[in-house]
């Protein structure tokens, strides 16, 4: 933003965009100049992924210790400042671990458990303190959406 003035962003909150699509596509096509009459709101296609939660959240966790290394190695070309690729083994018994417990601990589509309070307040004290000059730099109140009571 030091090179490109602010006027040629224009930023959008997730949120925003799920509360109210209309009017976001709106300020997109104004920002970018296009005429928003044409565009017709309903041809518009949306997915969602819908909540899924294992049947045993402790098994979930256990087997989430297990295959730690090989979710490192699933991920290693998107992570900065780890290993080679050569120093983390593929390992057989990692995948049958994993295969297994997808059969035993099938996931199921409903509503999450709800966040115990201290880890929201200790999430929305961290995010507010990282993000704390967010709202000023994108002219947005990334705070009223994100931190929660």
């Amino acid at each position: 933003m030091k090179i490109i003035p602010q006027e040629n962003f224009h930023f959008i909150l997730f949120e925003e965009f799920v509360q109210n699509m209309r009017n976001v596509l709106e300020g997109v096509f104004q920002f970018l100049g296009i005429s928003y009459k044409n565009f017709n709101l309903s041809e518009m296609k949306t997915h969602y992924h819908a909540a899924t939660t294992p049947k045993s959240l402790t098994l979930q966790l256990w087997r989430n210790q297990l295959l730690r290394l090989r979710a490192r190695r699933v991920y290693l070309d998107h992570l900065i400042d780890v290993p080679n690729r050569t120093e983390i083994t593929d390992n057989m018994i990692l995948r049958i671990i994993d295969l297994l417990h997808r059969i035993i601990n099938p996931h199921k589509e409903k509503k999450p458990p709800n966040m115990k309070m201290e880890t929201r307040m200790f999430l929305n004290y961290y995010f507010s303190r990282e993000n704390g000059s967010l709202s000023g730099l994108i002219g947005k109140d990334v705070e009223s959406f994100w931190y929660l009571d």
